[in-house]
């Protein structure tokens, strides 16, 4: 990596033709002044979560919003208000505003966040609403993939590419498409990311940097998981140009370019520099770009710089603050649900020591309750983390406990929850024909009870025991029956 003299006037040139992706540091500024993802993280957390667990959770750099999101998604907002908050903001900032002229000019603008502030800055600019076009939903993607034909069609064109829970132009409502963002991110636990698994998408992709030079703008580099699999897909780059915040930036923006010496320099570089660093050098070794920069800069600031007319912005901020909104907005957990949400966060995360203590919680508060149906629920929790961690003697113990509990309350849902870990245990220790046998028990209920991702679990255990066994025909046919079952989920 390599100082240079240049400026951003060197890079973004009258001539330039440029791509943004934008994250949500471009919403934080006066008078947006919307709260960061680690910011309502941290309200969210508190609100729901156990004290004895709040400062332990905050600690984690693995947990990412979407995760969290989902997680309250499916025990105290299942319609996803939590999304809503971002929607009360209707006071674009500088940064809105200068994207709303870019996109003017012909440049194009992709965004993950969930605010509509660049739709409010183009609306502001007088763009009129029967010239803007927001992609959101899947047939938005398949049906306005080239923003070249949108642009000489007179459309102003925002995408928003984790989805939206309305489209504030068409008035549209697109939560669904939020759904589907929320749901790709929670199932996928190993990193990857929602561009890599909808391929509706990647044509706009294609056509959205081709010999272009990517803007990433709004980014700490904390949410990696969000920018560097976006830029993996984004092919025959001019340049990507990483605006690194740095609130005092002494009135000058510093550039660096990343080559082949990056990997040296990132040994001597600190936190705030060394993970956006990482990411520019992953993305130098991809070869997909003419030239990589990161550049040292007080976004609004140089934004200011470059814009050529002063936007009139609100004079007043928004100031609802995001723990009061949630209070007034989200069901009260209870205190049983307030270590069930810890539980799950730790669980996916794999810190099973602090699942099990928090599963403990809820055990004990389960039976000072009476709650059966709560306690079947919490053992066969326990059961997974001593599964996962090759206990199979207590966790079937524990399963068979809690299969009891959901027989005596005919909780079919719970049951096959159930027969499924204990058929997992037999599978794992070579009882294929009793792995079997509580696979299908499970299947029958899911067909019961109309399940149908529940029934693509069953599909999937059984096939894989039907493969373990060598009888192939039915490990395919089950597959294909898996398939159609998760095609409709």
């Amino acid at each position: 990596m390599k100082p240079t003299n240049l400026t951003i006037r060197d890079l973004i040139t009258p001539d330039s033709k440029l791509t943004f992706l934008v994250g949500a540091g471009c919403s934080i500024d006066p008078p947006s002044c919307l709260p960061a993802g680690p910011a309502m993280m941290n309200a969210i957390i508190d609100y729901t979560c156990a004290e004895s667990e709040i400062e332990k959770i905050k600690k984690l750099d693995q947990l990412r919003f979407e995760a969290l999101v989902e997680i309250i998604r499916d025990r105290l907002d299942p319609d996803l208000k939590i999304i809503d908050f971002y929607g009360l903001c209707d006071k674009p900032n500088i940064q809105h505003s200068f994207l709303a002229e870019m996109i003017k000019k012909g440049h194009f603008v992709m965004t993950t966040n969930f605010d509509f502030l660049i739709e409010q800055a183009l609306l502001q600019s007088d763009v009129s609403k029967e010239d803007i076009k927001v992609v959101i939903t899947k047939a938005d993607f398949e049906k306005f993939n080239n923003p070249n034909e949108l642009f000489e069609q007179g459309k102003k064109t925002v995408y928003k590419i984790h989805g939206s829970t309305k489209n504030i132009i068409s008035g549209e409502k697109t939560k669904d498409s939020l759904v589907a963002t929320i749901q790709a991110f929670g199932s996928n636990k190993e990193g990857e990311n929602i561009f890599q698994i909808e391929p509706f998408k990647r044509l706009l992709f294609d056509n959205i940097s081709n010999e272009r030079s990517l803007v990433v703008i709004g980014y700490s580099g904390s949410d990696d998981f969000d920018v560097v699999p976006t830029l993996k897909v984004l092919e025959n780059l001019k340049n990507v140009i990483w605006i690194n915040h740095i609130q005092d930036d002494n009135d000058r923006e510093q550039i660096y370019e990343i080559d082949k010496s990056t990997s040296q320099s990132l040994k001597k570089l600190g936190k705030k520099f060394k993970k956006v660093t990482q990411i520019l050098f992953e993305i130098w070794q991809m070869n997909n770009a003419e030239h990589i920069y990161r550049m040292d800069v007080n976004t609004s600031r140089i934004i200011s710089k470059l814009m050529e007319t002063k936007p009139k912005l609100s004079l007043d901020n928004f100031s609802i603050n995001a723990m009061d909104w949630l209070k007034k907005n989200i069901m009260l957990p209870s205190e049983m649900m307030k270590y069930d949400i810890p539980y799950k966060i730790y669980w996916d995360l794999d810190i099973y020591d602090k699942a099990m203590i928090c599963s403990e919680n809820c055990l004990r508060i389960a039976e000072e309750l009476g709650d059966l149906s709560g306690k079947a629920t919490v053992l066969n929790n326990i059961g997974r983390i001593h599964d996962e961690q090759g206990r199979y003697p207590e966790a079937l113990r524990l399963y068979e406990e809690a299969l009891q509990i959901a027989e005596q309350l005919g909780d079919l849902s719970v049951k096959a929850a159930v027969l499924n870990n204990i058929g997992r245990i037999h599978d794992e220790q070579g009882n294929y024909p009793e792995a079997l046998k509580r696979y299908e028990e499970a299947l029958q209920i899911d067909e019961q009870l109309r399940d149908l991702s529940g029934k693509a679990t069953d599909l999937n255990n059984i096939g894989s025991i039907y493969k373990a066994q060598g009888n192939y025909p039915e490990a395919v046919s089950t597959t294909h029956l898996t398939l159609q079952k998760k095609t409709h989920v």
